[in-house]
């Protein structure tokens, strides 16, 4: 029989330690009316988290500000998947640093948190789908805010500021702006595109993947990410 419990007794960031205090091995199953988490143990380090669409450092995030709902520890429960890997107080406290870095730089939302939980969704499918993904970073109108992925869970603000020069070389670059451009140094490839006048986005890939897998992969991460703004108004 699984352990069960509601979050009014214990909050969310006690329970997820529960597994890692007695060296457990299981799942972690945590759900409302609007959202299903799962954590997967082995001997209490932290394997794996889904849920919501999706997976590893960015649904931990998620869950980490979840108030209400129910819980079950199905002890012995395991998976092979491994987005996380991590000691459980190393992980919530790189997802609690994320999640306020996040809000501090939000001072203008862009895009909207909606659009941006949907678009880090699409991305991080596309970034499964192409593996020698790396990076995926978009940032909004003047002042706005950034949305990015990154295959190796970076922190997400380290992440943004490192494109920072790379978006103010290509605000300055003759006019047409470039709506597509592909840049190749030794074994490193890097794909900038401006989806729409107000966006800049740009993708790096795994050392020596080649000009032509990238080029497919950034008209895809375009085409995505274009379906997406245009819901958002942009």
């Amino acid at each position: 029989m699984p352990l069960t419990g509601s979050l009014s007794d214990m909050g969310v960031i006690e329970l997820v330690q529960l597994p890692h205090n007695g060296r457990k091995t299981g799942s972690l199953l945590v759900f409302n009316d609007n959202l299903e988490m799962k954590l997967f143990y082995r001997d209490g380090r932290l394997m794996h988290a889904a849920g919501d669409g999706l997976t590893g450092m960015e649904a931990l995030i998620q869950l980490v500000d979840v108030a209400q709902g129910e819980f079950e520890f199905h002890q012995g429960m395991t998976t092979a998947e491994s987005t996380l890997d991590m000691d459980v107080p190393r992980a919530l406290m790189n997802a609690l640093k994320l999640r306020d870095e996040r809000r501090s730089i939000a001072h203008k939302v862009w895009p909207s948190e909606s659009c941006r939980k949907r678009l880090l969704i699409t991305l991080n499918e596309l970034q499964a789908r192409y593996g020698f993904l790396l990076h995926v970073a978009l940032r909004g109108p003047s002042q706005g805010g950034f949305c990015a992925v990154s295959s190796d869970q970076v922190s997400f603000v380290e992440e943004a500021n490192g494109f920072t020069g790379i978006f103010k070389w290509l605000e300055g670059y003759p006019h047409p702006p470039a709506t597509k451009m592909l840049i190749e140094e030794n074994e490193r490839q890097l794909a900038l595109m401006t989806p729409t006048p107000s966006t800049i986005m740009a993708i790096s890939v795994q050392p020596g993947t080649g000009l032509g897998a990238l080029n497919m992969a950034a008209g895809k991460v375009q085409d995505a990410v274009m379906a997406q703004l245009s819901e958002e108004g942009n």
